[in-house]
């Protein structure tokens, strides 16, 4: 086991790593502050914050060691971002206030959820690909979706309801379409 250290803080957490043996996560100063960091190469750089913003969180790391996550912007939000050696990126949101990131391939195409616009803030899962933008990728039927992870080919995948009450299917969001993945019979075994 290997101690990453912290920036001048109190805390740190990883929360995941590439082939190369990148690291991302936060640190925490003593007076609560958390930004997003890189590990790499046995150094730990302080990936950023938006501007005006107090926290920052990276999420994933891809092989070119480009970083998803989140940061706290001006107020009491939190965006989607993508930490490379350009900077950092804010993703915005689909109409909403708050956005994440959740992953992030080798074309630095990210996955995530984001609030939308409405009484309600429900989450719908979006797909990002640079110059293209931000992607709303719908939901099964019911108010919400969340991604959970995306591959170097741009298929994303995450969870949904059918309907406002019910419970949530696996679905797969491939070419443009999200497809329902169904759930397991009741009573139904799994093997490791």
């Amino acid at each position: 086991m290997k101690d990453l250290g912290t920036l001048a803080g109190v805390i740190s957490v990883g929360k995941a790593i590439n082939n190369d043996g990148q690291v991302t996560g936060l640190t925490k100063t003593a007076n609560g502050t958390a930004t997003a960091f890189l590990y790499t190469g046995g150094k730990t750089a302080d990936l950023g914050i938006v501007a005006g913003g107090t926290y920052s969180e990276g999420t994933f790391i891809n092989s070119a060691g480009v970083v998803a996550g989140t940061s706290g912007t001006p107020g009491v939000s939190v965006h989607a971002v993508i930490f490379n050696a350009g900077g950092l990126t804010d993703l915005g949101t689909l109409g909403g206030t708050n956005s994440t990131g959740i992953g992030i391939n080798a074309s630095g195409q990210v996955a995530g959820y984001s609030e939308i616009a409405g009484v309600t803030p429900y989450r719908h899962a979006f797909f990002y690909a640079p110059g293209i933008g931000l992607q709303d990728i719908g939901t099964l039927g019911g108010p919400e979706s969340i991604a959970q992870g995306i591959n170097d080919t741009g298929a994303v995948v995450g969870y949904s309801g059918l309907a406002v009450v019910s419970p949530p299917h696996a679905f797969l969001y491939t070419n443009g379409a999200m497809a329902d993945l169904g759930t397991l019979p009741v009573g139904a075994t799994w093997f490791r």
